[in-house]
């Protein structure tokens, strides 16, 4: 069995505010969010390794890309850090199995949803592919389900795990906390969150025939609005469509091509 197992940050137990997530220079907060970070990730991995998975990757996806604390990461699989990069799943091919999400948010204007944005949470506002409103979730289901791997499971907050539902329709989630604001949530205890992961993503390996992929039509239409008519101009000088002051279209050809403006 092959697992992609890709991460993020703002939906992991314990997080609810923008300093837990992006503000490097406070340290303190950082540490403690890596932490609780790599507990739920090593969770995962229990239960994949539990079901005899000979062939893991795990992506840490979020802002710049090294978000795992080195001391604490399990030897059994292999790791992608860092940045730039030229697409969001390196490695991701159709001999895997299945992917599985851990720690994700909301899309960008989601109503009481924890740090809810769509990839640049100062600069994009809306996003569509052929017409279907998504954020990150969804642009992970269309890669993946490009190279035909299911996306099985999705830990983040309420509004994260029924973006995922609603989308997805079949694919196991747990939600770790509910939203009363961007920045303010009811909790559930770190270890109950880990626990709940790892029954669950049991769970869905067990049952893993029965999650579909995601299918997108390619060539696809790529829409995106930001917050100023100043990225749009520059989007639309780099080739980009322009739609009115700030949306912009375009097409992408591969799956690599749509988060790129």
């Amino acid at each position: 069995m092959k697992v992609y197992i890709e991460t993020d940050l703002e939906g992991i137990s314990g997080i609810v505010l923008r300093k837990q997530a992006w503000n490097l220079e406070d340290r303190e907060y950082i540490v403690q969010s890596r932490q609780y970070l790599m507990k739920e990730v090593n969770a995962v991995l229990d239960a994949v390794y539990s079901f005899g998975a000979e062939d893991v990757i795990v992506n840490d996806c979020h802002y710049e890309g090294f978000n795992m604390v080195l001391e604490e990461m399990d030897l059994r699989p292999d790791y992608i850090q860092g940045i730039p990069r030229d697409k969001l799943l390196y490695g991701l091919d159709e001999s895997f199995d299945a992917i599985i999400l851990v720690g994700f948010h909301a899309m960008s204007g989601t109503k009481k949803a924890i740090l809810d944005h769509t990839m640049k949470h100062d600069k994009w506002i809306r996003y569509w592919i052929n017409g279907l409103e998504m954020g990150e979730i969804g642009q992970i289901s269309v890669m993946a389900g490009y190279y035909d791997v299911p996306v099985i499971f999705v830990s983040g907050d309420m509004a994260a795990v029924n973006e995922a539902e609603n989308l997805l329709k079949n694919v196991e989630t747990v939600s770790v906390k509910k939203a009363f604001s961007r920045t303010c949530a009811q909790l559930i205890h770190p270890q109950k969150a880990r626990d709940l992961i790892k029954s669950s993503v049991k769970k869905a390996l067990k049952n893993i025939e029965q999650y579909k992929p995601f299918k997108t039509k390619f060539p696809a239409e790529v829409k995106l609005e930001v917050v100023s008519s100043e990225m749009a101009d520059e989007m639309e000088f780099n080739g980009a469509e322009r739609i009115n002051a700030r949306t912009v279209k375009k097409v992408a050809n591969l799956p690599k091509d749509i988060v790129k403006f």
